[in-house]
């Protein structure tokens, strides 16, 4: 998921960045590799009800590691995994299809 990479920046190894659950339930988990490139500078987040998909993933993230605080309005929220699927012929526009949620 978008937001992973960059949330990376500015944690220690080891960290969760984001859990996705399947229909089934299945969940699979995304954890840091490695010791992001700053990981010591207080940061805050100003979020509002635009802050979608990757930004959000990354708000929650570094808030649940303690490693910024959250200022603003509730997020967008949607909090699922989609892919866009075109239609036959491929010039009439598409059907997005669902596939996971964040949790």
């Amino acid at each position: 998921p978008g937001g992973v990479d960059t949330a990376s920046l500015f944690l220690e190894a080891n960290k969760p960045v984001v859990f996705v659950a399947d229909k089934k339930g299945v969940v699979d988990a995304q954890s840091t590799l490695v010791d992001g490139i700053d990981l010591e500078t207080p940061m805050v987040l100003l979020v509002d009800k635009n802050t979608a998909s990757a930004a959000e993933v990354m708000t929650a993230c570094l808030k649940e590691n303690r490693r910024a605080t959250v200022a603003g309005e509730q997020t967008f929220g949607k909090g699922i995994v989609q892919t866009i699927r075109q239609l036959e012929g491929g010039e009439n526009g598409g059907i997005a299809v669902t596939l996971a949620r964040y949790e």
